[in-house]
């Protein structure tokens, strides 16, 4: 249904079920998109427009991000299993765009959110990890990432 927009919607669930998520130094995996002799997703895209606008609805509404529809479908989307694939209720997903520079109303995010994510954020949050080490106490955390490269590309 959608390729872009699967990692805010698994790690939004996840945050308002109560996993904490926290980032090593150091990437040890990525996306490698200069492979030139493998076939990419979206050569195939001009085929499946109305499903990916469909798609796209379908995870704003579900991560409570309904401020704008995708080709103004007046957030027309399908919604099968949409309890099933919703959010918890054990934290507040606006914790979570606050923390992290997400703008729920303008669907923009801080510039340079990646290169926050790693070292800098580990020194940020490592003060805030469990007594029992096991994730961070995002209660505590009071941190808002707010782009501190502004006049970088």
């Amino acid at each position: 249904w959608i390729f872009q927009g699967e990692e805010i919607s698994i790690t939004l669930r996840g945050f308002s079920y109560g996993y904490d998520f926290y980032s090593p130094e150091k990437s040890v995996c990525y996306h490698f998109y200069g492979r030139k002799d493998v076939p990419l997703f979206w050569e195939n895209s001009g085929h499946f427009r109305e499903t990916g606008t469909y798609g796209m609805n379908r995870l704003n509404a579900i991560i409570h991000m309904t401020g704008h529809n995708v080709n103004n479908k007046a957030h027309a989307y399908i919604k099968t299993d949409e309890l099933k694939y919703g959010l918890g209720n054990v934290r507040d997903t606006q914790k979570f765009f606050e923390t992290f520079g997400i703008h729920v109303k303008s669907q923009t995010v801080e510039n340079h959110l990646c290169r926050f994510v790693g070292r800098p954020m580990q020194k940020e949050f490592m003060p805030f990890l469990r007594k029992n080490e096991m994730g961070l106490d995002y209660d505590r955390i009071t941190y808002r990432f707010v782009d501190k490269w502004p006049n970088e590309p």
